[in-house]
């Protein structure tokens, strides 16, 4: 941004804007137990903080749809009704509900309710 205001500081006027990724929460860490509710199934099931919601689900026995395991397909993508999750490729964080999910590169941050 500095070197792009260098090279317009003759323009009458310049707007910009910068960006930044979510920095990692102190208080977030990756031990202990997240329960998950399943809408569909009307199950809760207990998975380790940490680990893709996907690989935590198989490991209960469940077997969501998926298919690339590297949240490029959306195969294993479903809606998000309450919760916070961690993206385990970037860092980024959503707290948000109603969002869309991709179960196999986030990791569960506090009790979710998600659409399986």
């Amino acid at each position: 941004a500095a070197t792009a205001e260098a090279l317009l500081s003759h323009a009458a006027a310049i707007q910009t804007e910068a960006f930044s990724l979510s920095q990692f929460d102190a208080d977030l860490t990756d031990t202990g137990f997240i329960n998950v509710t399943l809408m569909k199934s009307n199950k809760t099931v207990a998975i380790p903080k940490g680990q893709s919601i996907l690989s935590s689900l198989e490991q209960q026995g469940i077997k969501p749809n998926h298919g690339c395991r590297m949240g490029i397909c959306n195969k294993c993508a479903c809606n998000k009704a309450q919760g916070a999750t961690r993206n385990l490729l970037n860092g980024a964080a959503n707290q948000e509900p109603t969002q869309l999910l991709k179960i196999c590169v986030n990791s569960a941050q506090s009790d979710l309710v998600i659409d399986l």
